[in-house]
């Protein structure tokens, strides 16, 4: 449900097709045939992501300042959970026939743009604190990071600024401007691009529910990514200056501005308070995926980039599942949610199974990946496992949630997506421990790009 439209307007809505009408077999290829190019996009968008975390982690923002490794995850599911909200909502509007008068249209996006902008810098406002406020707490238990071999003569004036910027004031509003200002910059990319995403879906006679959150949640990484360490880049090189305070303090103002701005839309002004709830408990958990992040990545050799992929596809197939079944709510085709929901979830399994086992054996004949069969095996049970929970979680989370007066695709996204995070990544790292100790020949990575 778009924001600005109340629930009880979808009821009446004379365009609402429930999705019950659909042939069965039409409805298995619809969602394979709109499905697959997303995911498949969502798997190259979890490789670019990995590789680029690879990267980044020997740049001296996250060598001097180890605490954007807690913050980054929160970030990106931030980000993801936000444009990906966005996405389902602007989808249900346009399954329901919503988006179709030019007047509305306008006023729904500039006012939910603004809206979008308001709940990313407050977010990540709170995520930079914690993010810090964590780092602080376990300064003393920070592994030893494998970064990329700084060039000669570097290493010794990046221990020197380091040293002095860790754990007092310049570090703390390193981190709060670089994480908002990021957030600000991806919100009005992302959330633009989300719009335009779902008018096109809407001209070529395509269900936005089955493309765009997908690319939401992979674009949202990788930009993200991108982003914050941009940034956090150039906040580096003024580390010591009043640069991060005044770029601060303009953020700050700029959260009363889009305030204002949301109030003023008829269409959006009251949901202003709504949605705050899985945003912050989302945030919370995501914290616990930046501290598995923090620990692992160093720890196994290929973790960073195999761990986007497999949370990426697991995260995305729930949140179709979710999109589908909202729309459906929403659209009152309750006499058959529970064959289509079954039938919507077998296709998924497969698709998810499919592009992962896809992605693996590619990777492996071409030379990037190198896996033991015994890993190999303990991969396909963790891809399994994580999207029959993925979708598991997506059924029950959608109908509860609407169950009790909540819009699933404001509240079930965010949840999902985090709890999708932890539980993948733990499950990652339990199949690289087991069977790591069973194989001693480990998985190792070659190069992408």
């Amino acid at each position: 449900m778009l924001v600005g439209i109340k629930p009880k307007e979808y009821f009446s809505s004379p365009q609402s097709k429930p999705e019950g009408d659909e042939n069965q077999s039409f409805l298995a290829i619809s969602i394979i045939m709109e499905s697959l190019p997303a995911l498949l996009f969502s798997v190259v968008g979890g490789i670019l992501t990995g590789r680029l975390l690879e990267r980044v982690q020997g740049w001296d923002a996250f060598i001097g300042v180890p605490e954007f490794f807690i913050l980054l995850p929160v970030l990106m599911n931030l980000k993801g959970n936000l444009e990906m909200n966005l996405a389902a909502q602007l989808s249900t509007s346009a399954n329901v026939g919503h988006l179709d008068t030019p007047d509305q249209l306008k006023s729904l996006f500039i006012g939910n743009l603004t809206l979008l902008q308001v709940r990313a810098l407050i977010v990540s406002l709170i995520a930079s604190s914690l993010s810090f406020l964590l780092g602080i707490l376990s300064r003393n238990h920070l592994p030893s990071l494998k970064h990329i071999p700084p060039k000669p003569g570097k290493l010794i004036a990046d221990i020197g600024w380091s040293n002095k910027l860790r754990g007092g004031y310049y570090e703390f509003l390193l981190l709060l401007s670089a994480g908002m200002l990021a957030s600000s910059a991806n919100c009005a990319f992302l959330g633009t691009l989300m719009c335009g995403l779902v008018i096109t879906c809407r001209m070529f006679h395509f269900n936005p529910d089955n493309i765009t959150t997908p690319v939401a949640a992979s674009m949202g990484d990788l930009l993200t990514l991108i982003f914050l360490s941009l940034t956090a880049s150039l906040f580096v090189k003024f580390a010591h200056t009043i640069a991060s305070t005044v770029v601060f303090i303009i953020l700050l103002s700029s959260i009363g501005f889009h305030c204002y701005i949301t109030l003023k839309n008829d269409y959006v002004r009251q949901y202003l308070p709504v949605g705050w709830a899985p945003l912050i408990l989302a945030m919370f958990i995501s914290i616990m995926t930046g501290l598995i992040l923090r620990n692992e990545i160093s720890r196994f050799e290929g973790y960073a980039i195999i761990a986007p992929v497999l949370t990426g596809i697991t995260g995305n197939i729930g949140t179709i599942s979710i999109c589908r079944i909202s729309t459906s709510l929403h659209s009152k085709s309750l006499d058959k949610k529970k064959e289509d929901s079954l039938r919507v979830g077998l296709v998924l399994l497969g698709l998810s199974l499919t592009v992962l086992i896809g992605f693996t054996s590619w990777s492996c004949l071409v030379g990037n990946l190198k896996l033991s069969a015994l890993f190999t095996f303990g991969f396909m049970i963790c891809i399994t496992v994580c999207s029959m929970v993925s979708l598991l979680l997506a059924y029950y989370l959608t109908h509860k949630l609407w169950d009790y007066g909540c819009d699933p695709d404001i509240y079930a996204i965010p949840l999902l997506n985090s709890m999708m995070d932890v539980i993948g990544q733990t499950m990652l790292v339990i199949t690289f421990i087991i069977f790591h100790k069973i194989d001693r020949n480990k998985a190792t990575i070659g190069p992408f790009i």
